[in-house]
């Protein structure tokens, strides 16, 4: 065994050295060490000998017969016998196979190990595809692309493109002006070309949608036509790619194979192999195979769970077996519900409800007006005789013998309950908690950093806090009460908002005659600093208690990225977060801010601020749209196009308008 474990132990040695001598050249292989007295680095070999002594801030593995260190602030390159052969760099992107782009005064040169420039500093930004397998790099010169080969230095794709996305290392889609290419690698050859619009489908093969004249077509990450270009929409569900024609829906697989012909108003995503199809007022399903599976014939059908699915026509349910072709459950009920989760129906019929397997068959002896078949199997709300109560459907039988006027389903081990025309709570063993005492069913609480189930009451009018353990927090005395950040709670007491700790220590007394809360504050509020209002000043509260600013004003809106405006003299003054002003003058009008700038209009003009107030684009432009990603469409003489976060045009201004698809993404177009 020690021999066969000695031989295991040498082929495992010379298959790693194998490996690595895949990416190593140099006669002796040397490894990057930091020297522990000076903290800078160098390289010992295997026998942990010095061989390049320890003179670099930081030093990076060989690959070939190179490797890029640091020493000072400059970038370099080494070679084997520990020599640099290239330096005073600002950076280097990689070094493999003898070459790599290396960038000095900003822009990026290709040098080779020998140090010498094979192309000069010539580019703003670069982008290597694969770099330790393949030679291709994206580069930039005066915000155009062209894709170029380290191996000889000539452009494989021209220096004439506005943007790319790169689909795989052979493959890419370029952008110049409004107009898409599809272009392959290999020959520089365009696949694909006038395409007006791109989609990325997403998922695992990637897929690309690209309309070209008015419709649709698919390629893959290869640039190989998976779909042909015959689609007015497409999209993508899984394994399969839904497709519309003539306002009719249809399927095909990743391969662009018809499943589905285009003839129905609507499919669902595929469940177990089936999609329910829409004709009008009827559904139906069909299989992966395109074959009928259920007749279009029913008002309703609902997906397929354990090889089953719930029909409705005429207003009576069954349940049909897609694999026997057959009803379970006759299509004579009132009504059937499922529990996916625990596998079984609530069927109605004759106005009692009841419980049955998968196979049909009833389980338990109860008859019941309705049962909640969604609410948690150990203690499900059923109704009987007008009067609630919770049932394990598990073991089919009572959880209590205790019955409500009204009950709402248990969260964790606490439900609301209702009797004698008052709310209160009990826990899992049917113990009351809190009394029936409240007016409205108490609302559960979502206070950061608090574990324990806390509780909204109201009683006699009034709002306070209680644990669903029966404990009160906040006596029954505000009329209003939002959970805040910081364990605090936004209290409103005789028309005043004030803040108050959990446990009912006040941090500010009701004093503001407004007060920004998650319960009727614009979407994005943060909740602190608040904005706040006394009298006719209106002014920011941080979760101190501390007024940090105050100004007179009608309102305080915040804007994002930390910053907040009010209007004072007909102008826009804008403040941070500190109730610092944030010094900007003349703004009439300011949207709020997206991808950090924000569209703002100063003389009638319109142009775009930072969260510091400087202007990042001076205001120029009739209207603007705000930014998305990296670029906003302007208006100028009536005419719209595309700019990026420098004010450049990336389309010039000759469009009429723009579109919005689907998925968010905006493209100009001309009438």
């Amino acid at each position: 065994m020690k021999k066969y474990a000695y031989l295991f132990g040498l082929l495992m040695c010379w298959g790693v050295q194998t490996a690595q001598a895949q990416l190593y050249d140099c006669p002796e292989e040397i490894f990057p060490r930091q020297d522990k007295a000076t903290k800078l680095w160098g390289y010992k070999n295997f026998m942990g000998e010095w061989r390049v002594p320890a003179t670099f801030v930081k030093a990076y593995s060989f690959e070939g017969k190179n490797a890029i260190v640091i020493q000072g602030k400059q970038y370099g390159i080494l070679n084997c016998e520990g020599r640099l052969v290239a330096t005073g760099y600002d950076e280097f992107a990689s070094f493999i196979f003898g070459k790599g782009w290396g960038k000095i005064g900003g822009k990026w040169a290709l040098v080779d190990d020998k140090g010498r420039q094979l192309i000069a500093p010539t580019y703003s930004q670069i982008k290597e595809i694969s770099p330790r397998t393949g030679s291709l790099t994206w580069v930039e010169k005066q915000e155009k692309w062209g894709l170029i080969s380290k191996e000889n230095g000539r452009f494989i794709i021209p220096l004439e493109y506005d943007s790319y996305l790169n689909l795989s290392d052979s493959a890419a889609i370029v952008r110049q002006a409004n107009t898409f290419r599809v272009m392959e690698y290999a020959r520089g050859t365009v696949v694909q070309d006038n395409i007006s619009a791109v989609l990325p489908l997403g998922g695992n093969p990637a897929l690309y949608a690209f309309r070209r004249n008015g419709k649709w077509g698919v390629i893959n990450s290869f640039a190989s036509l998976v779909m042909p270009i015959d689609a007015d929409t497409v999209w993508r569900s899984g394994n399969h790619l839904y497709i519309k024609q003539n306002n009719k829906t249809g399927v095909r697989t990743l391969r662009g194979r018809d499943v589905i012909l285009c003839e129905y108003d609507e499919i669902t995503p595929f469940s177990e192999g089936f999609v329910r199809v829409r004709k009008g007022n009827l559904c139906g399903l069909v299989s992966q195979k395109g074959e009928i599976a259920v007749p279009v014939q029913y008002d309703a059908a609902e997906a397929v769970h354990n090889q089953q699915t719930i029909l409705r026509k005429n207003n009576t349910y069954g349940v049909w077996n897609v694999r026997t072709n057959q009803f379970v459950i006759p299509l004579s009920q009132q009504l059937i519900q499922r529990n996916d989760k625990y596998e079984f129906y609530a069927v109605t019929t004759e106005n009692k409800a009841f419980f049955t397997g998968l196979d049909g068959k009833k389980l338990n002896q109860e008859a019941f007006d309705s049962i909640y078949v969604n609410d948690d199997i150990t203690r499900m709300r059923v109704r009987d005789k007008g009067r609630f109560k919770f049932y394990n459907a598990q073991l089919l039988r009572y959880a209590s013998e205790l019955n409500f006027e009204q009950a709402q389903p248990f969260v964790g081990d606490f439900a609301c309950v209702k009797n004698n025309g008052f709310w209160g709570v009990i826990n899992a063993q049917g113990v009351q908690t809190l009394p029936y005492s409240y007016e409205e069913a108490p609302v559960y609480l979502s206070v950061a950093g608090v574990n324990k189930q806390l509780l909204k009451i109201k009683e006699k009018g009034s709002y306070g806090v209680a644990e669903a353990t029966g404990k009160l927090l906040l006596n029954v005395q505000y009329q209003e009460v939002v959970p805040s950040e910081q364990k605090l709670f936004k209290v409103k007491q005789s028309d005043k908002w004030g803040l108050v700790r959990l446990n009912a220590e006040p941090v500010v007394e009701p004093t503001y005659s407004q007060m920004s809360n998650g319960q009727d504050s614009p979407a994005g509020t943060p909740e602190f600093p608040a904005i706040v209002k006394k009298g006719k000043k209106v002014g920011l509260l941080n979760a101190k208690g501390e007024q940090v600013f105050e100004a007179e004003a009608e309102t305080l809106q915040f804007l994002g990225d930390g910053v907040y405006g009010y209007v004072s003299k007909q102008k826009w003054n804008l403040v941070n977060v500190q109730g610092k002003p944030v010094e900007v003058s003349g703004i009439e009008e300011i949207r709020p801010f997206s991808e950090h700038l924000a569209a703002a209009k100063s003389a009638g003009r319109w142009g775009f601020v930072t969260a510091n107030g400087q202007w990042q684009m001076q205001p120029q432009y009739e209207t603007v749209t705000d930014f998305n990603g990296k670029s906003a469409y302007v208006q100028t003489n009536g005419k719209w196009g595309a700019v990026n976060r420098n004010g450049k045009f990336l389309l010039p201004a000759e469009y009429d308008g723009y579109e919005v698809l689907s998925n968010g993404t905006r493209h100009l177009i001309k009438k």
